[in-house]
């Protein structure tokens, strides 16, 4: 090839190379995948470990305490990306809990007590490492299940908050699986009678997790 049919040819594929450089991107085959934006669902089941406490009068402090299962599942959606506004219920069960009366030494119960809370989930997520953290305002209440006659007591309505921290990953455009830790704060009067005392409870654990979103 001589110098001038080089040249010639140079010239001629320059404007189809610039051409090529220019044209835009293809767009993605799902501009939603791994984002956090519309509906969204969270599943989460665990252990949990609660502790409650109450002051009786002339006897001491009234304590419940063991591990069991944790639950939650919460609905909403994105109101901006990243930022996910919803309901959660929850709940941290204690089996067999421990029951310890001050002096009076203590035993295991032949049954469960529970927290369980309904409220506002305020979930935030850190990208792009798919941290969140949430929290989630609460009506609560506290449940007492005797295994041996069936026999159930619950507590008032009454205040609580639930706070977690989770890590998940991505197994398809729009479900990831993870681990979540958490810790619930309740505060319950006694259902007994007026004046009743009022149980304080901390309650804490690791729940699997799996998001839709």
């Amino acid at each position: 090839m001589t110098r001038k049919l080089r040249w010639f040819a140079v010239l001629a594929a320059f404007p189809l190379a610039v051409s090529a450089q220019q044209q835009p991107a293809p767009p993605p085959a799902n501009p939603t995948a791994h984002r956090h934006l519309g509906f969204a669902l969270r599943l989460e089941l665990g252990y949990a470990y609660d502790s409650m406490s109450t002051d009786i009068s002339g006897l001491g402090t009234l304590k419940l305490s063991g591990g069991g299962a944790g639950f939650a599942v919460a609905v909403g959606g994105a109101i901006s990306e990243n930022f996910v506004l919803g309901f959660q219920a929850w709940d941290g069960i204690a089996s067999k809990p421990t029951v310890e009366l001050t002096g009076a030494g203590s035993a295991t119960a032949n049954g469960s007590a529970a927290v369980v809370g309904y409220g506002l989930l305020l979930n935030w997520y850190l990208q792009p490492s798919n941290v969140y953290l949430y929290a989630t305002p609460s009506a609560t209440r506290l449940a007492l299940t005797n295994d041996s006659g069936g026999a159930t007591a619950n507590s008032e309505w009454g205040f609580g908050l639930r706070l977690g921290v989770g890590k998940e990953w991505w197994v398809s455009d729009h479900w990831g699986l993870g681990v979540t830790a958490w810790y619930a704060y309740s505060s319950n009067k006694d259902s007994s009678a007026s004046g009743a005392p009022t149980w304080t409870t901390n309650a804490f654990g690791v729940n699997f997790s799996a998001t839709y979103n």
